[in-house]
């Protein structure tokens, strides 16, 4: 579906909803899973997301679908920035992927690990020599900026994804 809307819809400019997987009929997406869907359709270029569920059976697959439909519209006014954003540059690139926004000033970057398996990674992104501050948001942690070009060094669970406020 990522490569239809690569491929297909977005040069276009043809507006996307993507309808993901909420509940299966011999097993429901894990968290990781869900995690990994949603944000691969957001870095990819949906502009909007549901899921396709009855009620799912475990509770915290529920759970789980509503905290990323909060995640998504609290992200929707960076999501929807039209602000020019900056390159940035990922190592390992072929495991993490991203989405660069503007918006009000901030920076954000979200990230994704494609992989079920954990990995580190850093990201080198332009314009980020005045910034002095990273948070990670919905997870209530901060990182260092380092370096005279500064990047950022995190760690990633598998399907796993971070926000990062660059301000």
């Amino acid at each position: 579906v990522a490569e239809f809307m690569e491929k297909e819809a977005l040069p276009r400019r043809m507006p996307v909803w993507i309808i993901l997987q909420g509940t299966g009929h011999r097993r429901n997406p894990t968290a990781a899973e869900l995690n990994f869907m949603t944000y691969v359709s957001i870095i990819r270029g949906a502009r909007g997301i549901a899921y396709w569920a009855g009620l799912p059976r475990p509770r915290a697959t529920w759970e789980r679908m509503k905290e990323l439909s909060s995640e998504v519209k609290a992200l929707s006014p960076i999501l929807f920035s039209a602000e020019q954003a900056p390159e940035i540059t990922v190592m390992p690139a072929s495991t993490i992927a991203t989405l660069v926004k503007q918006h009000n000033g901030g920076m954000y970057v979200i990230a994704l690990n494609r992989s079920r398996q954990p990995c580190n990674a850093e990201f080198f992104i332009a314009g980020t020599e005045k910034k002095t501050r990273c948070k990670v948001l919905f997870e209530s942690r901060e990182l260092p900026l380092e370096g005279s070009r500064p990047k950022l060094k995190d760690s990633f669970q598998g399907f796993e994804r971070h926000v990062y406020e660059l301000k």
